[in-house]
C-alpha cells in the first residue's frame, strides 16, 4: 500500500514537471519572459496545454480540478490558483520556483513589484491560435 501511494506521487511529480516544462514553453512562444513575469492563465486553456502536455484530451472543469490538485499537493511549484478580478477561473504562472518566494518574509513590496500580464487570450488570438 505504501509502495502504490509512492509510486503515485513520483508520477505527480513527474507530470507536474512535464506540465510547468510545457506551460513555460507555450508563454515563452506568446513573448512572456518566464523568468520576469507573472501570467494568468484562463482554467480553460490550462486546462487545455496541460492535456497537450499529458499528450490526452482534458475538460476544463476536470482539468482545472486536476491541476488544482496537483498545486495543493505541491507537485507545481511556479503555477497557483487564482481568480482574475474574483470571476474568472485561473492560474497564475510565477517567474520565481514558488509563489511564496515573493511574499514570504515581509517582502510583499517585492511580489507587487512582478510585472503581472493577464492578455493570454489576446496573445494567442493575434497570434492565429484559439481556444
Amino acid at each position: 500500500m505504501i509502495l502504490e501511494r509512492q509510486g503515485e506521487m513520483n508520477a505527480d511529480r513527474e507530470d507536474s514537471d512535464i506540465i510547468e516544462g510545457y506551460f513555460e514553453q507555450k508563454l515563452e512562444q506568446l513573448g512572456y519572459s518566464v523568468e520576469i513575469n507573472k501570467v494568468w492563465v484562463p482554467t480553460r486553456i490550462a486546462a487545455q496545454w496541460m492535456g497537450e502536455a499529458l499528450g490526452k484530451r482534458v475538460e476544463s472543469s476536470s482539468g482545472g480540478r486536476q491541476l488544482r490538485q496537483l498545486i495543493r499537493a505541491g507537485h507545481v511549484t511556479k503555477i497557483s490558483e487564482s481568480k482574475h478580478h474574483g470571476k474568472k477561473r485561473g492560474v497564475f504562472w510565477w517567474p520565481s520556483s514558488t509563489p511564496d518566494d515573493l511574499g514570504t518574509f515581509g517582502c510583499a513590496t517585492i511580489q507587487e513589484s512582478v510585472p503581472e500580464f493577464l492578455d493570454v487570450e489576446s496573445r494567442i488570438l493575434t497570434q492565429g491560435g484559439n481556444f
